[in-house]
């Protein structure tokens, strides 16, 4: 069942407060090619130290930004989302490059496991920690953690379609 993702806040007591307005490209569900992916929607989030922001990730590619990574194979990018905590509006989204799932699977594993985005950490008000997760049947889960700036990415908000060469993904580096 491909339901969209959401991001909504909530008091302690567990009542809902607001929803927040996601843009266009996460509600495409009546399309077979277009919006997000079962089970690969938001998976990390992260507030801001100023606490005027919240980003979200992708844990996947949306179906129009590409396939989802294989053995050897990048894939799409996934979606960072930043929304403005005030007015629960998206206002700026960058594209990110999971890595390539980085081994093969075990003979008789399956079709090659996966990689996406686990989970984000704002170090200060552009830069963030991103936590790469990757299944591997028959040959268990890699970790890597790394470092990267907002700033250095083209904004993608507005970007129906991420098509390779129209957008600047933001530049990687590894931590560990």
């Amino acid at each position: 069942r491909r339901l969209p993702p959401a991001l909504r806040e909530m008091d302690l007591s567990g009542r809902l407060l607001r929803d927040f307005a996601l843009p266009a490209h996460f509600l495409e569900l009546g399309d077979p090619s277009r919006g997000p992916r079962n089970n690969r929607c938001f998976e990390g989030l992260a507030v801001s130290p100023d606490g005027r922001h919240a980003w979200v990730a992708m844990e996947g590619p949306l179906l129009q930004d590409g396939p989802l990574p294989r053995p050897g194979q990048a894939g799409g990018p996934c979606r960072l989302t930043r929304f403005d905590l005030a007015t629960g509006q998206a206002d700026h989204q960058i594209a990110y490059q999971p890595d390539p799932v980085p081994l093969a699977p075990w003979p008789g594993g399956g079709l090659g496991g996966e990689n996406g985005i686990s989970e984000i950490l704002m170090l200060d008000a552009h830069q963030l920690l991103v936590l790469e997760r990757a299944y591997v049947p028959g040959r268990g889960v890699s970790l890597c953690l790394y470092r990267m700036d907002t700033r250095e990415a083209s904004p993608t908000l507005t970007e129906d379609t991420l098509r390779a060469g129209a957008y600047r993904a933001v530049p990687k580096r590894l931590v560990a």
